[in-house]
Order: structure tokens, then sequence, then C-alpha cells
């Protein structure tokens, strides 16, 4: 990303309308992410597996339960994570030679391919990655690849083009050329060597990935956020909503973008911990990212110049309070608000901190008569300041 940010690669109103852009994206992303795990479980159901058939049987019933509460559904998911990743398991053991054998067999072919392979491999390295390389991105093995170099390094992507060719003749939707997956089966054609044939290989794959997403979801909602805006971004481009046609590559984003990520994090983490039947099953395999979020959290936050924030700016604050306390303090003029995308209105803080429950305080200042509101759980009062 370029040092300075170009305004340009957003429309002017998700600027001034930040509250209506994070709410139209978090309620996108929570449909995407809702209806990614209802298409794996019917893979399961449907698939020529007994075994595969009962689970998502049991978790399209789960699905329907939670109404649309992804807390809920990550919650009844947690519940079938034995089954899923014994599953996920005993279909990996399958492919993995099937998988590892056509390098073998080009390399015997052509003696000069490892060579033209690994030559490839470093100049794609070089490349930021695309938006056809995250599309094609297989997240089913994510947490099981450790960082490798070298020569480990260009198995690892043949690997993972012949993962991607697999599916791909299985689902009938191939990678795409600009991928890297696409470019390694492109050196393929062009030294003459036939693709493997791995349409088996394909739909085992495919049901193992459905158990890996279905079973990774609790950590996969909260580390996939930035994935699911750049999906959303995509969409809405599309649409002439939010940003426009010329926005730019994937790699590249707007502050306020990151501040939309940050906020949906926060608050799905937030969620996390309220939800107790989530965190009792998911105990010892609680998200790390929990972890974190919890260590940068406050007993109390206060924010001067209020109003230079973004709604979307005070929020991620306000995220940040410890919730055992809920203390934030915020102090500002609109009337000397200097930024574009500043809070305007008393409106932009109530999103920010709605009215307060029982055990909450909220504080805000504005230039009015009456310019502090203090509500505590057993009082409310008003004056001006210093009273």
């Amino acid at each position: 990303m370029p040092r300075t940010a170009d305004d340009s690669w957003l429309l002017p109103e998700a600027l001034k309308d930040q509250v209506v852009w994070f709410e139209a994206f978090d309620a996108w992303q929570a449909a995407r992410f809702n209806q990614q795990l209802a298409d794996e479980a019917e893979r399961l159901r449907t698939a020529d597996d007994h075994r595969a058939m009962a689970i998502g049987t049991r978790i399209e019933e789960s699905t329907r339960r939670s109404g649309g509460d992804i807390m809920r559904l990550l919650a009844e998911l947690s519940g079938y994570w034995t089954d899923l990743t014994d599953f996920a398991k005993a279909q990996g053991e399958r492919v993995r030679e099937a998988l590892a054998a056509p390098l073998n067999a080009y390399a015997k072919e052509d003696p000069e391919f490892l060579a033209a392979l690994s030559a490839l491999v470093t100049e794609m390295l070089r490349e930021a990655p695309d938006d056809a390389d995250e599309e094609e991105e297989d997240d089913s093995e994510e947490a099981e690849v450790q960082p490798v170099a070298g020569r480990r390094q260009v198995l690892e992507l043949f690997r993972c083009a012949m993962r991607a060719l697999a599916i791909g003749q299985a689902s009938g939707r191939l990678p795409a050329g600009a991928s890297r997956a696409g470019r390694i089966l492109a050196l393929l054609k062009q030294r003459e060597l036939l693709l493997p044939a791995l349409a088996d290989v394909g739909r085992t794959l495919l049901l193992q990935r459905a158990a890996s997403r279905l079973a990774g979801a609790p950590a996969n909602y909260l580390r996939r956020f930035p994935r699911r805006y750049r999906e959303f971004r995509r969409a809405m481009r599309t649409e002439g909503n939010w940003y426009p046609a010329s926005a730019g590559a994937a790699s590249r984003a707007h502050p306020a973008e990151i501040d939309l990520i940050i906020l949906a994090m926060l608050r799905a983490g937030r969620s996390f911990e309220q939800d107790r039947l989530l965190s009792s099953r998911l105990a010892d395999r609680r998200p790390p990212m929990l972890n974190a979020i919890a260590g940068l959290r406050r007993n109390q936050v206060l924010v001067d110049e209020t109003t230079d924030f973004s709604p979307v700016q005070l929020a991620c604050m306000a995220a940040l309070a410890n919730p055992a306390t809920s203390s934030l303090f915020l102090s500002g003029d609109f009337n000397q608000r200097l930024t574009l995308w500043g809070s305007r209105s008393e409106s932009d803080l109530l999103w920010v901190a709605p009215p307060p429950g029982r055990g909450t305080r909220c504080n805000l200042l504005s230039p009015e008569p009456e310019t502090v509101r203090i509500r505590t759980p057993s009082s409310e009062t008003a004056g001006r300041p210093g009273r």
C-alpha cells in the first residue's frame, strides 16, 4: 500500500456515511459467512459417503435452528468438532500421495521441468498476490502448513496447484489463468506436459475442505474478516456502491477500510466472549485472536477531540473498554471538527455508545447548554461543565 492513502479509492459517501457503510459490510459478511457454511453442510449431506451424509444432515438442522445467529451456529458447530476433524483427516490420507505423484512423473519426462518450475515460483513470489490468488486460496489446510523456503516452497506451490486442479476438475471451475495455480498449469501446457486426471481426488478434497471449514468455523469467522471484506468490496464495486470501478489492486486499502475491518473483528470478539455456550464448547480451542484482543483492553477509555474521529474509529475505541467496566469518556465540540470523516452529530456518538444499561457508564460532552450527561446504573444527571 502507498504511504499516502488516496480518497479516490472510495466514493465520497463511504467517508461521509461510515456508519451506513460499516453496517452494510457487517450485514453482507454475516450473510456470506452463513451461506458458505450452509453450502459446505449441503456438500456433506449430498455426498456418496454415509458418514459425510450423517454429519451434513445434523449440521443443516443446526443451521436452521440458529436462524441466522452466527454465535449460536458457531456454538452448535463446536459440538461437532471431533466428528468433522476425524472425517477431514481420513480424507486427507487418501489424497496426499495422489497429489505428489504428478511432480515425479513430470521430472522423469522433462529433466528441465523442475528448473523451469523453480524460476516461475521465484517470479511469482516477488509479486503481490492478486484477487485471482485469493479466490484460489484453499483454507482447508492453512493451519497445517508451516512456512517453507527453497525447494520445499516450490514443491508446496506445485502441490497447491494440483489441489486447485483437482478441485476444479471435480467442480467444473478450473483455476483462473492469472492465479499462481493457473500459471503453473500454463507452464505444464507450454512444456507439452499433459495435465493429470484428478477429478476423483478433487471430489474427495471437496469433502475434506467442507469438513475442515465447518470444524474451523469459529476461528475462521474471526480471522477471515479481511478476506470477506475484500469479497464485499469486489461485490459492491460491480454494483457501483461505496467504491469506484477503478479502485485498484486487492492489496491496496484506505485507512478507513482498515477501520471497518478492525471494528468488525473487535465486536465479533466481544460477541464470542459473551456467548457462554460457545465459550464452554471451545474450551482450549479458543481462537488465539481472542487473547490478543483481550490484551488490548483497558479499564477506562478516554477520547479527546472526539469529533475528529469517525464513528467507526470511536466504536473501535469503545470496543477496547473492558467489558467489566464498559467505561468510555468522549470529549469534543461538533463545531470544531477538522476532518471530513469526523463524527457530525450526537446520533453518531449514540451509535458508538448506545444508551447504557445496567452496569455501564456513558459520558458525552457537546457544545450545547447542557453539555455533560452522565448515566450510571442508579442515576442520571445533567449539567454544565464543572458541575
